[in-house]
């Protein structure tokens, strides 16, 4: 007994003295990075009360604040929102979820041939592109039909038929950033406009719509000129209204022969019929014909299922979201949560009070204020100090944890962090979302240092127009200081 009590008073002693080294270690990085975060924020000429900071440490289990600023203050997040979004939809849905496309038929199909429409019916899935068109057509060619006579129906019913939240703000431009939503969805509702020089000087460029479909309609008002002349593109994107169905592209300017060539990203305006007509493209390229048009309506209860594609896990879809802070998936997934609860057609109204209501229960309703999920908003607002719990939170979530981090981009290797911090001691060793509006500037996640430590933060600047990108050269100074 002796004995033991010895080896237990070791081990105790080992431990208590482990304990005591770690949180000295911390109090010196954090004594060490109070100095630093203040001479960097005064060099940069950065008005202290335009800032939100707050950094802890974590090392050997040893939570650490290490820098606060204004951390208490509410502030608008811009896209940091995502954090929150991400968050709560791998909690309530899980990271295994998957959304399902479908092709239906009902009436009678007799030598290869149906007698009514196609029905193209979407759940949802933000990642239905290109790639899972393919397959769900290839596998609707093993039925054997090669002829449709009813056209294509498009049922994107799961969700309602509003498109763009109204908190959005700019909700009218025609960015691909700013794509509206529906149950049935495309290559994240945008279309790429790819553009060339033309033969000669004189001619027209070559311009190219991917993927190209009778839903789109090219304009082409450009010219090519000399290799000495710079190149001046313009591409806007117009609703064809009622004189056309789809959506045109006018693409104009001047297209030097030096150009290799440029690809510009436009939303789209009408989800449905948009998927309808690529799905058109599509079966005809494989040799099926469809007579009649891509129409809007419901897939009748007596329709049966001929081919289904799953989509890819939600850990996925949620790390196409954080890597590349797309909106267009993160209001998908809002009214997803309103879906998962039984609502029927999905609104944004239910998914955004089913997030606040989740963020309430873990705590955290007075420090984060959601009322858009993708932050394309200034309704949005949240302290400092309350986002960097709420990562915190996901980093003790053993059943998302894991997920959750490897949507974030990583700094000098991918998504919107690709370009940043690159060859800095931080590449590789920062996972971060970020966030810009227009005098708004945020950078929030984790940051690892050689010691074994993890340093979890959050940036957020609410100011001046003119120091917005100026604030993000400041995070990424803060990012690297963390590392070092």
């Amino acid at each position: 007994m002796a004995a033991q009590l010895s080896w237990f008073a070791i081990f105790t002693f080992v431990v208590c003295i482990q304990s005591v080294s770690a949180n000295e270690t911390n109090q010196g990085v954090s004594s060490d990075l109070q100095k630093k975060f203040d001479k960097i924020i005064k060099e940069k000429g950065f008005s202290r009360n335009q800032l939100g900071l707050y950094v802890s440490s974590s090392r050997e289990g040893q939570i650490t604040p290490v820098y606060d600023l204004n951390a208490e203050k509410l502030m608008i997040p811009a896209s940091l929102s995502k954090v929150v979004t991400a968050g709560v939809a791998l909690s309530k849905l899980g990271p295994n979820k998957k959304f399902k496309t479908q092709l239906m038929i009902n009436g009678r199909v007799k030598n290869g041939v149906v007698e009514g429409p196609l029905y193209l019916k979407g759940f949802g899935d933000p990642g239905f592109v290109s790639e899972d068109l393919w397959v769900l057509v290839n596998d609707f060619i093993r039925t054997g039909v090669r002829v449709i006579r009813g056209g294509i129906v498009v049922d994107d019913t799961w969700f309602d038929r509003v498109r763009k939240d109204p908190s959005r703000e700019g909700s009218d431009v025609d960015r691909a950033y700013a794509a509206p939503i529906g149950a049935m969805s495309f290559n994240w509702n945008s279309v790429n406009v790819y553009v060339r020089p033309g033969s000669r000087v004189g001619k027209k460029a070559a311009v190219y719509a991917d993927p190209d479909n009778d839903y789109i309609r090219v304009v082409n008002n450009t010219k090519t000129v000399s290799r000495r002349q710079k190149s001046r593109i313009e591409v806007s994107r117009s609703s064809g209204g009622d004189s056309f169905y789809g959506d045109i592209v006018t693409v104009s300017g001047e297209v030097s022969q030096k150009l290799n060539e440029k690809v510009v990203y436009k939303s789209i305006v009408k989800p449905d019929l948009w998927s309808g007509y690529n799905l058109k493209a599509f079966l005809q390229r494989r040799g099926i014909e469809v007579e009649g048009e891509v129409t809007v309506g419901s897939a009748p209860m007596t329709a049966r299922v001929v081919a289904e594609k799953e989509g890819k896990p939600l850990a996925l879809v949620v790390r196409d979201m954080m890597k590349f802070s797309n909106n267009y998936v993160a209001e998908m997934l809002t009214k997803h949560l309103a879906a998962d609860s039984g609502e029927q057609p999905a609104t944004m109204e239910t998914g955004i009070g089913l997030l606040q209501q989740q963020v309430a229960s873990w705590g955290f309703a007075e420090g984060l204020k959601i009322y858009n999920p993708s932050g394309l908003t200034r309704q949005n607002k949240m302290k400092a100090k309350t986002l960097h719990d709420f990562l915190r939170l996901l980093t003790q979530r053993y059943d998302l944890a894991p997920e959750n981090l490897a949507s974030y981009p990583v700094a000098g290797l991918d998504g919107t962090l690709k370009g940043r911090m690159k060859g800095s001691a931080a590449e590789s060793w920062v996972r971060a979302k970020t966030g810009l509006l227009n005098g708004v500037s945020g950078l929030a996640g984790y940051a690892g240092r050689q010691d074994g430590s993890i340093m979890t933060f959050v940036f957020l600047f609410n100011g001046s127009s003119s120091k917005t990108y100026s604030a993000r050269a400041l995070f990424d100074a803060l990012a690297i200081s963390l590392v070092e």
